[in-house]
Formats: C-alpha cells, structure tokens, sequence
C-alpha cells in the first residue's frame, strides 16, 4: 500500500510514505481531516 488507506491521497498523511497503519491506524484516521471529506461523500 503506497497510497495508505483511501488511496488517493498520499501526502494527507504529511510526507506521503506509507503510514504505520497497524499502530497508528486508529490515532491517523481519527485526526485525519480527508476522513470526514470521505465520510461526507459517503465512501466510508
């Protein structure tokens, strides 16, 4: 997974490489501001 979780917004996670999702899967989606875009748009 180099794109992280939605898979088209790479650097929404600052540098773009692929985030630690097992460890901080959580703690990212939660504070990660194209979450709610996604959830807005209802693809989550």
């Amino acid at each position: 997974m180099t794109n992280g979780v939605v898979g088209q917004t790479p650097t929404a996670y600052g540098s773009g490489a692929t985030p630690p999702l097992r460890l901080s899967k959580r703690a990212e989606l939660l504070s990660a501001p194209w979450l709610w875009q996604l959830a807005a748009e209802g693809r989550v």
